[in-house]
């Protein structure tokens, strides 16, 4: 069934339409035929019982006529009936005893199908197959019943039903041959005023798949083809505006007009749509390319401005002049001033104008803004962009050969770097200055306060570097003057030393004198106390002479006790204790001058050291 739809899919117009007129020609006959047929056989199968069941009734009438004879008077009346061909007439009784039959007279048929059914129905008609001859067969009986016994009609179904329909077949097959050849032959005139259009038409259509615009196809009939041809012409007119619309787009002419064929023209629709996101993703692509250059742009100004400040800079003047006369160059701007904060005295900090660019030329102006004086000033203090498009009058005026004109715009930057301001940037132009570049000029403001920040450091450094210096070269003197000290001062204790020994060999002299004197002053007095004493004894030993009171005992001798002895060695030398004092006083005097000069010395040391 696949095989044969994909053979009819395949075939051209004109053979499917011939094809489906014959099929449904034929399919129409055929179900006539059959309707036919059927009523046919019912009409066969009618007469035929009408027929038989009066046979049937016959053969009863003659039976009870003859009733008074013999069954076997009665025989030939059986065999000499006949259906059809083949059809014949028999006699059963109610046991299945065949009692007359010219074929199986006295044949038992109770054991049959078919004589159940009898049994079973008595009057009517059955179908059974015979397998003797491998054929049906129809019996039409009825009920005897003086005899007890049924009367058989049996008939060969082929005579019966089959050949009449035979032969109703073959009349149809002859008028269906006859039917579709005619058909045929109409059809094919018929088809050809339809298909050859058609094939044009189908030629057009082939050529529209293919992408080609044909010329339009003439049809001046009012019939389906025509309205088809109108159709086609249509769409050949409408792809020829789509196309010319497209080309359009395709030149970016986002605004040529066009109209779709309906509000169901999905193309045309489509179109329109494909024309707006076009003209959107334009529009996105130039914003794109502009925030692609405002990038490019940025970037490469903040490189050119990353090389001019990494360059070394020893004057914070020229420094500022250089990024002024950049930054307003790079930005299109008129005139521009580049303040930084002067805190040399905590006290009294102000900006400073340091650099002023307008015109391709130098400014060279002096200028003092106190923190938060002005616009500048304000700026400096709210660490905040000021922009401003109405300037106030008498603020800024830009000069030139021609005179002098007030800005468009102004824009305050402060020189910001981790919430610290370094200083304020001032920018005056004709033109709006634009958010890209502000920001820009904020972004470069940062590294500007970063080169700033670093230029102030190194500045302070080295202010420090040579105080630190200078203080270096004062120690390094007050070094060279205390090595001097301690020279003199070494040169001092030598020669004091030199008195010390000077003065020890003095003392020496001098205890040896002393010594020796005072072993005469010791050997005198013992010499006269020897002398006394003997002067003693001898008025002791001479009698009637008692010593004196007080006398015999000493002055502070009492009686009965006896002088104190006092040790010799607490007994001092009057003379070693002066020359000992005499040595002692030189010594500590040295010694204080000595500690005295070497405090004074280190005290002047350290100072040095601290500073």
């Amino acid at each position: 069934m696949k095989k044969f739809i994909r053979w009819y899919r395949n075939m051209n117009m004109k053979k499917r339409f011939i094809l489906s007129l014959n099929l449904t020609v034929v399919i129409c006959v055929l179900i006539i035929s059959v309707v036919a047929l059927i009523n046919r056989i019912d009409r066969e199968k009618n007469e035929a019982e009408d027929k038989l069941f009066y046979e049937l009734e016959y053969l009863v009438t003659i039976l009870d006529i003859t009733r008074d004879r013999e069954l076997d008077e009665v025989k030939d009346v059986f065999y000499n009936k006949s259906f059809y061909n083949t059809g014949y007439v028999s006699m059963i009784d109610q046991d299945g005893n065949v009692v007359i039959c010219k074929h199986n007279e006295g044949a038992n048929v109770s054991g049959e199908q078919f004589f159940g059914d009898i049994e079973i129905m008595r009057e009517g008609s059955s179908r059974y197959y015979d397998e003797t001859i491998g054929q049906h067969k129809w019996q039409y009986f009825t009920w005897y019943s003086p005899e007890q016994s049924y009367i058989v009609a049996t008939i060969d179904q082929y005579e019966f039903i089959t050949k009449p329909v035979m032969n109703v077949i073959l009349i149809l097959v002859f008028a269906i041959v006859f039917s579709v050849i005619v058909f045929g032959i109409i059809i094919y005139f018929i088809t050809n005023t339809i298909s050859n259009p058609l094939k044009k038409l189908a030629n057009i259509v082939g050529q529209l798949g293919k992408g080609v615009l044909p010329k339009k196809f003439d049809y001046n009939y009012e019939d389906e083809v025509g309205q088809l041809t109108r159709s086609v012409n249509n769409l050949i007119d409408g792809l020829k505006k789509t196309a010319l619309f497209a080309k359009e787009i395709e030149n970016n002419n986002f605004d040529y007009e066009y109209t779709p064929f309906s509000e169901d023209d999905m193309l045309g629709n489509a179109l329109l749509d494909m024309r707006q996101s076009l003209k959107k993703a334009a529009e996105e692509e130039d914003l794109r390319k502009a925030e692609s250059e405002k990038r490019n742009w940025a970037t490469q100004g903040i490189a050119r401005f990353g090389d001019i400040l990494r360059q070394n800079y020893s004057d914070i003047n020229e420094l500022s002049y250089n990024v002024i006369k950049n930054l307003v160059e790079y930005l299109g701007a008129n005139q521009g001033g580049l303040f930084i904060i002067n805190d040399n005295k905590e006290k009294e900090r102000y900006l400073e104008l340091t650099a002023c660019y307008a015109y391709d030329r130098r400014k060279y102006l002096e200028k003092h803004i106190k923190i938060g004086e002005g616009l500048v000033g304000n700026c400096f203090i709210e660490k905040q962009t000021i922009h401003l498009t109405e300037i106030p009058e008498n603020y800024i005026h830009i000069t030139s050969g021609l005179g002098q004109e007030s800005p468009a715009a102004l824009i305050i930057v402060p020189l910001k770097l981790n919430e610290d301001i370094y200083g304020v940037i001032e920018l005056a132009s004709f033109n709006k200055f634009e958010d890209h570049k502000i920001e820009f000029v904020e972004k470069v403001g940062e590294s500007i306060a970063s080169t700033i920040s670093s230029m102030k450091i190194n500045q302070r450094t080295a202010k420090l570097l040579e105080k630190s210096q200078k203080q270096a070269e004062e120690m390094r003197a007050q070094e060279e003057e205390m090595r001097q000290n301690m020279e003199e001062l070494h040169a001092t204790q030598e020669s004091m030393a030199e008195k010390e020994r000077e003065n020890r060999k003095i003392i020496d002299e001098l205890k040896a004198e002393l010594e020796k004197k005072e072993i005469n002053e010791l050997t005198e007095k013992l010499n006269k106390q020897n002398k006394d004493v003997e002067g003693v004894e001898k008025n002791a030993t001479e009698p009637g002479e008692k010593p004196e009171k007080g006398e015999k005992y000493g002055p502070e001798e009492k009686p009965g006790e006896k002088p104190e002895e006092k040790p010799e060695e607490n007994k001092e030398d009057p003379s070693k204790d002066a020359a000992k004092d005499i040595h002692d006083e030189s010594k500590t005097e040295s010694q204080s001058e000595w500690s005295e000069h070497l405090k004074e010395s280190f005290k002047q040391f350290k100072k040095g050291r601290k500073k």
